[in-house]
């Protein structure tokens, strides 16, 4: 076998577990946040703030911001695949397929980390925002 297929399949083998170790580990949070929080989010708006997470599960919570924190960071970086395309330098970085796995990752778990870090409250201007977030995600995963 030629050496360079060999480690060309061995990266892309590496590029497959990191992407799929991603999408477990985002899975898993997901699935802890909401077993975490099933008491809280299933609360009326009205009744949360006397429950005794809403003080770290609110959307300005110690939780709650990290999410927020956390879900601008990975938004940012979903702008990294189309700036590839367009800035030199980071055209010899990889292949473009691994760049749009973890543009898909990444654009399949900002929302729910946001819908986590808004603690379901989607309405008024910022819920007007979620939605059309996830009209993108929805035309993304369409097209």
């Amino acid at each position: 076998m030629n050496p360079a297929i060999a480690s060309s399949q061995v990266k892309q083998w590496g590029h497959r577990a990191i992407i799929t170790m991603l999408g477990v580990t985002a899975a898993s949070v997901a699935l802890y946040l909401a077993w975490q929080g099933v008491g809280y989010y299933a609360l009326p708006v009205t009744e949360r703030p006397f429950h005794p997470q809403h003080a770290v599960l609110r959307p300005a919570g110690v939780l709650g911001i990290r999410l927020g924190v956390a879900a601008a960071v990975i938004f940012l970086c979903l702008y990294l695949y189309p700036l590839r395309k367009r800035v030199k330098p980071l055209q010899r970085i990889g292949k473009t397929r691994n760049w749009l796995n973890f543009h898909v990752l990444f654009g399949l778990t900002v929302p729910v980390i946001v819908t986590f870090h808004t603690s379901l409250k989607l309405r008024g201007i910022a819920g007007m925002a979620y939605w059309i977030m996830i009209a993108i995600v929805l035309s993304g995963i369409v097209g």
